[in-house]
């Protein structure tokens, strides 16, 4: 969770998510992403698809390792 408590009813909280490289070469990928959203809240980025609960991103990222 990237925002810092405290938190209130109707505040927009962010979370992150980190994808990293292992293999130690260059990648490019297509990122198919799926998150939950719980009861109670609601998705409020424009660059994620909300399908019921269910919350979905495909993108394509360049992995280059340092």
């Amino acid at each position: 969770m990237i925002t810092t408590p405290s938190y209130a009813y109707n505040q927009v909280i962010t979370f992150g998510i980190k994808v990293f490289n292992q293999e130690g070469i260059q990648l490019l990928v297509i990122l198919k992403m799926t998150d939950y959203i719980p009861s109670g809240y609601q998705l409020a980025d424009a660059n994620w698809t909300l399908s019921g609960s269910q919350a979905k991103r495909i993108r394509l990222h360049r992995f280059i390792t340092r």
